[in-house]
């Protein structure tokens, strides 16, 4: 049973030692290691388990048993004095192997009795483990108990029980033993020859004897657990010591009754470890707090016993009785004694002052003298009242430490300054703790100069120096406990005097050989006061740590708690979270190719969306991580050191999963006095390999020769990312031309393609799983490239992946693309389109091909024209396009998310012009269902070229030069003539353009057949189409392929009019116009009007026409009616009516004759609006005349 002991710390003098019986226990052998632990260490620890027996039935009391392995001089010279200082028995031990003697033992064990006081013995053992059991022999085999070995020792627990009993039973027989008669006096070792001469029958010399005597009896009292009657025999022997002049032994009589008087008051029960919290002391039985008239409280809550012997008994006997004592007792807080009054604690401390007295008179007995001294302080230490603790001890160790006070030497001064010292840590008194420890130190450390200091000395004051910083208000706590809150270190109080108190320390611990110890306070100084430090103090530390840092192999860990095993001193881990400094953690994400997109299925209402104008500019995109992928995470690192800081095996700390750290190695620029310190970006590189909730929690670094590990206490450094499991990868392989990655880059394969305008290359994407297990499913390919209205795209896709595709592990699969060069001309600048242009690039597309464009067609900004400008001449556009393909894994989860990656390919097409279109026209037909669209071409290239068109045809083109390119194209019947009209008439201008866009998309599927024109260059072996583009994005140009309402066609004198030539005619000539008007057979109602003849001369250059219709001179009708029917016509066309209209011109000069059509308005609303509408596209040749007069008509 292990009890709490009234004890301040080990080897302290305490209360309890007056009631602890004292057997010696000795190892007489070889000591046996048993699974790392000491054979004798073990057996300590199974002896002490009976430290404590309850003896008696009726009146149960309780003995304590001391197991000690070494004997005090003190406590033999005066064990007659004081009973409890005497060894009752003594136990031997030996651990014997066959070949030992048991002999050689034995003689031990009898030495060991002898070196003890044979008379105080009472019973002995020798306890043998092992050997031969033949040898034992001899007269006392009573005492020699053999066991085989020290696991076999079934009856160990009954033999010390037995031995305990026979000692407690030859006690009690003692204690009762009649003195008296005075048979014989106890004296102190060395008395003897005081007692020559004197009158032994003399009543003085009686009273000094039965003083003594009974003082035994009463410290027998005490070791049997029997404090109420102890007292009374310590009563009648102080009455006989005072009356004999016995000074010493009566100091020794009043030291025993304060002690017996407190166990008296608070029972002699002891108190099984582990209640101490919840059983509190009792003063007799009540529990309440009193109150000494000096306002002094005496609650106690520390340790408690009850009363268990005879004097408390009759308080127990009903809970009534108890509760009449408690109410009494309240008041008054004092134990009744019979007939010699009461015992309260300040009775107690008259004692103890009183035993102090006579002490005093004897200077050989200064040292029990100090004992008492400390045992009176306990006992207002526990009963907690500090401040008469503080004062007793204040006004009497001063004495102790004079140094006029030789009886005790530097080394005992020192000692008693600790015993204060302990005191004082109890209580609470930091600062009292503080002086004493430092003046121990300085008595410990006072030597001649005959005998210089030890290492030793210095490793045994370095514990104490250590224990002082508490009262400085340096808490020593490490900065890795689990139970911390906010700080690692509350550090309170003077700076300066702080780094004093801790520098004093780390030079003990210097000078004491304890390395690690001085490192690791070298460290908490820089960590903690390094504001505070100059920089000559700061060079000559680090200048210390480097020279420590060299004696030992393997680095100082910071984090790792230092044990000083032979002071039991813990030093506490350190973190230096300034060198470096860490100000900023950020998590990056994967490398686009490896970046996730988590998509989960929703319930079929999904999520609701509001929008916000607010969220715009802000990226909240989630960042994930996966298993055995390149992660990354960016420290934002400081150097405050005045030189280059190397740190070497800098890696993170995680929780949560397994992460490997790839560790780097730093040089931090040195920090300038007077300039802001540089803050350097520091990525972190691992590999994380299991899935779940990753947090980052710190790092760890070797820095300055140590290993330094930093946990964040701030919670904005401590970031939690997922990791998400294993997902497959493709890997892509294209035909195109790859480039070299540039810094920033935000593809994973760059590309570039160099093609003139018109050619067309097919290539190949080979995308590859490279995983072992997984699928990959749902492969979809995205095309970002510049916007082209008409022609063909830039890219385009021939063979993709369907929607069930799934890519088996390990397996590949092509995707055929074709790019085609459109005409760069064309290509869209604004940087709205889907990319903005790059647009100059100053790059010949070969060696052997000189090609200077035309930028006459350009529009550029001012710093496109400064490019322009370069030294190398400009030859093309480079557009940029980006194949996205997004791809998804086959996993099931329970949460059913979908883990999508994507993998981005840029390309950088070079287009060179060659042959383009530079405008273009649109002109009548062969009949009113065709139409001519003239075409210039250019050829833009240094070569000559040949143009291969309606299949037949050839035309050359010289270099620079252009040509005019004449086809013929049929209208195209599927579009209404109302149809751009209903398109302008939609609700919203989207729509609108929608609308347009279809239309224009029919009219170009429609013409591209009759525009192609294939271009070949022979020097250069190439060929191409010519690029359209730009004309089938016209919607101008192409709604005149549309058929129109109405169509006028002419012929002058019956000959068909279908080119653009004057015709020249003499004034009074009569002109025969022949018209025919044609209707569109998509009409769905009748409508009717006029038709008749402007003449107008027409100016050009945007400039309105003037009319001049009196120089046109009509023979016949001028308006001719004409009425529409609806009729069914499998044709584009019907012919309404035809008209000739004669006319002569009366003024020479150039003229356009054009008829001019006038509808009249229909009842229907609807059938208005569209006529309307279709009035301003109505298709009418125009003739041009040039009069003269006669005789210039060549």
């Amino acid at each position: 049973m292990k009890i709490n002991s009234l004890r301040i710390a080990p080897g302290f003098p305490g209360l309890e030692d007056h009631q602890q019986i004292q057997i010696l226990v000795v190892n007489l052998s070889e000591d046996v290691m048993i699974g790392g632990e000491s054979s004798f260490c073990k057996l300590l620890n199974r002896l002490n388990d009976h430290s404590v027996k309850k003896v008696g039935d009726q009146e149960p009391h309780y003995v304590y048993i001391k197991f000690v392995t070494q004997t005090d001089a003190l406590n033999l010279k005066f064990a007659n004095l004081q009973v409890y200082r005497r060894i009752f028995a003594v136990i031997g031990v030996a651990f014997l192997n066959n070949d030992d003697s048991i002999k050689e033992i034995y003689e031990k064990y009898e030495n060991l009795k002898k070196s003890c006081d044979e008379d105080a013995l009472v019973d002995n053992r020798l306890l043998i483990f092992g050997g031969q059991k033949e040898e034992i022999n001899g007269e006392n085999l009573r005492e020699i108990i053999y066991y085989e070995s020290f696991k076999d020792t079934q009856t160990f627990n009954y033999d010390i029980q037995g031995l305990l009993k026979n000692v407690i039973i030859i006690l009690q027989s003692k204690r009762l033993e009649d003195i008296n008669e005075v048979k014989r006096c106890p004296l102190l070792s060395g008395e003897e020859k005081y007692q020559v001469g004197l009158d032994k029958q003399s009543k003085n010399y009686k009273k000094k004897c039965i003083g003594r005597l009974k003082k035994q009896i009463g410290d027998l009292h005490m070791l049997l657990g029997l404090p109420s009657q102890a007292v009374d025999i310590y009563n009648i022997a102080i009455e006989n010591l005072k009356s004999a002049n016995d000074l010493l032994w009566l100091a020794a009589a009043y030291e025993g009754i304060a002690v017996a008087s407190y166990y008296a008051l608070i029972g002699n029960e002891p108190l099984i470890e582990g209640k101490k919290g919840s059983v509190q002391r009792n003063h007799t039985i009540n529990n309440f707090d009193t109150k000494d008239n000096d306002g002094s409280y005496k609650n106690f809550k520390r340790h408690s016993r009850r009363n268990s012997d005879e004097s408390t008994k009759s308080l127990t006997t009903t809970l009534d009785e108890k509760m009449k004592f408690k109410g009494f007792l309240k008041n008054i807080g004092k134990l009744t004694m019979g007939n010699r009054g009461f015992i309260d604690i300040p009775s107690i401390m008259d004692k103890f002052i009183q035993s102090i007295e006579n002490f005093e008179r004897f200077s050989y007995s200064a040292k029990i003298e100090y004992q008492c001294v400390i045992k009176a302080a306990s006992l207002l230490f526990w009963e907690r009242d500090y401040i008469r603790c503080e004062s007793f001890l204040r006004e009497h160790i001063g004495k102790y430490l004079d140094d006029s006070f030789v009886t005790f030497n530097n080394f005992e001064k020192s000692y008693i300054c600790v015993d204060c010292a302990n005191i004082f840590k109890e209580m609470n008194f930091m600062r009292k703790h503080a002086f004493f420890s430092r003046l121990a130190v300085l008595f410990r450390l006072h030597v001649s100069d005959e005998e210089p200091r030890t290492e030793n000395d210095y490793k045994y004051v370095y514990p104490l120096l250590y224990n002082t910083l508490t009262g400085y208000g340096i808490k020593l706590k490490s900065p890795l406990d689990i139970d911390k809150k906010k700080s690692n270190f509350n550090i309170t109080g003077p700076s300066q005097i702080q780094v004093k108190a801790i520098q004093e320390v780390f030079m003990s611990s210097l000078r004491g050989g304890l390395v690690h110890s001085s490192i690791r306070h070298l460290c908490f100084l820089l960590q903690n006061y390094y504001d505070l430090l100059d920089q000559k103090a700061i060079d000559s530390m680090l200048e210390e740590l480097k020279k420590l840092t060299s004696k030992i192999e393997e680095k100082h860990n910071l984090n790792q708690i230092i044990q000083l095993d032979y002071c039991n001193v813990l030093i506490p881990a350190v973190q230096w979270t300034r060198f470096p400094t860490v100000i900023g953690v950020e998590l990056k994400a994967l490398k686009r190719n490896l970046d996730v997109n988590i998509i989960t299925k929703r319930g079929s209402y999904g999520d609701i969306f509001i929008y916000s104008p607010f969220q715009q500019g802000h990226n909240n995109v989630k960042i994930y991580w996966s298993v055995d992928c390149y992660s990354t995470v960016t420290l934002k690192i400081v150097n405050c050191f005045h030189f280059e800081l190397t740190v070497s095996n800098l890696v993170l700390l995680v929780d949560g999963c397994d992460f490997e750290s790839i560790p780097i190695r730093l040089h931090l620029p040195a920090a300038i006095k007077g300039q802001e310190e540089t803050v350097i970006d520091v990525d972190m590189q691992g590999f994380p390999h299991s899935e779940g909730t990753l947090k980052f929690i710190g790092y760890s670094c070797e820095v300055l020769g140590v290993k330094n590990v930093v946990k964040f206490d701030n919670e904005q450094f401590i970031k939690t990312i997922r990791v998400l499991p294993k997902l497959p990868m493709l890997e892509v392989d294209t035909t195109l031309e790859k480039q070299l990655l540039k810094e920033g880059s935000h593809f994973e394969t760059e590309t570039e393609v160099s093609l003139f305008s018109g050619q067309k290359f097919d290539h190949t994407i080979t995308i590859t799983n490279t995983s072992d297990s997984i699928s990959i499913r749902n492969i979809r390919i995205k095309i970002q490239q510049p916007k082209i209205s008409g022609g063909p795209q830039l890219i385009s896709i021939l063979e993709s992946c369907n929607k069930d595709f799934i890519l088996l592990p390990k397996a590949s699969k092509d995707i055929k693309i074709t790019i085609y060069g459109i005409d760069p001309t064309t290509a869209p600048e604004s940087t709205n389109e889907t990319f903005p242009v790059s647009s100059i690039f100053s790059k010949h597309v070969s060696d052997n091909v000189s090609i200077v464009s035309s930028t006459s067609n350009l529009l550029f900004s001012e710093a496109e024209e400064q490019v322009s400008h370069d030294l190398i001449p400009y030859t093309g556009r480079l557009l940029n396009s980006t194949i996205k393909i997004t791809y998804a894994a086959d996993l099931k989860n329970e949460n059913s998310e979908i883990y999508e990656r994507t993998y981005s390919i840029g390309i950088a097409i070079k287009i060179v012009p060659a042959i383009t279109i530079s405008n273009w026209h649109v002109l009548s037909g062969e009949d009113a269902s065709t139409r001519y669209i003239v075409l210039d071409v250019n050829n833009l290239t240094d070569y000559d070229a040949e143009l291969n068109y309606l299949h037949d045809k050839e035309l050359s083109v010289q270099a620079k030069d252009t040509c005019r390119v004449l086809l013929l194209c049929s209208c195209c019947g599927e579009i209404s003539p109302f149809a751009f009209s209903h398109a302008s008439q939609k609700p919203s201008f989207h729509m609108q353009k929608e609308e347009i866009e279809k239309l224009r998309r029919i009219l170009e599927d429609h013409v591209s057949n009759h525009l192609n024109i294939r271009w070949s260059i022979p020097k250069l072996n190439i060929n191409g189409n010519v690029p359209v583009g730009s004309l089938l994005s016209s919607v101008s140009c192409l709604k005149q392929l549309v058929v129109p309402l109405l169509t006028v066609t002419l012929s002058i004198d019956k000959k068909p009019y279908t080119s653009e030539d004057d015709i020249i005619v003499y004034i009074g000539d009569i002109v025969t116009f022949n018209i025919t008007l044609l209707v569109s057979t998509k009409v769905s109602f009748n409508f009717s009007g006029t038709i008749s003849l402007l003449c107008f001369h027409d100016l050009q250059n945007g400039e309105e026409h003037i009319y001049v219709p009196e120089s046109l001179i009509t023979i016949g009708s001028l308006v001719v009616p004409f009425n529409v029917q609806v009729e069914e016509d499998d044709g584009l066309l019907r012919v309404i009516f035809k008209k000739d209209f004669r006319f002569m011109f009366r003024y020479e000069g150039i003229y356009k004759v054009k008829p001019s059509i006038f509808l009249n308005k229909c009842d229907n609303i609807e059938e208005q609006k569209l006529l309307e509408s279709a009035e301003k596209e109505f298709f009418i040749s125009t003739a041009s005349f040039n009069v003269t007069t006669k005789g210039t008509k060549s």
